[in-house]
Formats: structure tokens, C-alpha cells, sequence
């Protein structure tokens, strides 16, 4: 997805529109990219709130508990 497509999901807006307001803003102050830099600058701060709320909160904590949770799944149905 591009990052209109994905601003505008999260904000409920059509993506055109913030592509249409992404290049006023460049052209208003010079700078390209800039919505993009936004939500990189978003993510960036959910991560660390993340990390100091639950330092298990990572990438890897994550996957292991989506592979634990696939596990578990398949061992309920095989059970059944």
C-alpha cells in the first residue's frame, strides 16, 4: 500500500485527497515526502512507548507468540 492508502484508511479519507494535500505541502515549504515522514516519525514513537511499556514488545516477541499461538491451534484441532 502506499502511504496515502494507508493514512487514509487509519483517518477514513480517500487517499487522492491526501495525495492532493501531500503536494501542497511540499510545494508550500520545499520538502518532499512529507506525510511519509509523519508516519514514520509516528511509528517510531509507538515503538518506543511500546518498548517502555513492554520491553517484550518487539518484532520477535511477536512472532514467537504468533508462531506459539499457530501451534497451539493445530494441537487443539488435532486433539479434537
Amino acid at each position: 500500500m502506499t502511504t496515502s492508502s494507508d493514512l487514509g484508511r487509519v483517518l477514513g479519507i480517500d487517499p487522492y485527497i491526501l495525495d492532493n494535500l501531500n503536494e501542497k505541502i511540499s510545494e508550500r515549504i520545499g520538502r518532499s515526502d512529507v506525510l511519509q515522514g509523519f508516519i514514520d516519525k509516528n511509528r517510531s514513537m509507538i515503538q518506543k512507548t511500546l518498548d517502555v511499556l513492554d520491553p517484550t514488545h518487539t518484532p520477535a516477541a511477536r512472532n514467537s507468540t504468533k508462531e506459539d499461538i499457530a501451534a497451539r491451534e493445530t494441537a487443539h484441532r488435532l486433539c479434537q
